[in-house]
C-alpha cells in the first residue's frame, strides 16, 4: 500500500477453481467500490500434470485458466463500465 501512491489498497481473495468463490469476490468488490472499478489485470494460471477436477466438476487447468477469467470478466463488466 505504501508504494502504490494511493494509500487505499484492499486485498480480496478468490479461489479461481470455484465459480462461486469468484462471484463472491466480485460481490465484495462491488460493495467496496460501488462507483465502479477502473482497471482489471488477469494474471494467474494453473499447470497440473495429473487430472484434477474443481468443485464445479471442471478439469483444474481449464477451470482456473479459462472459466475463472470468463466468469470474472462477465461478473465484473457492470463495475468496469460504471
Amino acid at each position: 500500500a505504501e508504494g502504490s501512491g494511493g494509500g487505499d489498497v484492499k486485498l480480496l481473495h478468490a479461489d479461481l477453481s470455484s465459480v462461486a468463490s469468484v462471484a463472491a469476490m466480485v460481490g465484495s468488490l462491488g460493495q467496496l467500490y460501488p462507483g465502479g472499478v477502473q482497471l482489471l489485470v488477469n494474471n494467474a494460471a494453473s499447470s497440473e500434470q495429473r487430472k484434477v477436477l474443481t468443485g464445479d466438476g471442471l478439469e483444474l487447468q481449464f477451470g482456473v485458466n479459462v472459466q475463472a477469467y470468463f466468469s470474472l470478466m462477465v461478473l465484473m463488466a457492470p463495475l468496469l463500465m460504471a
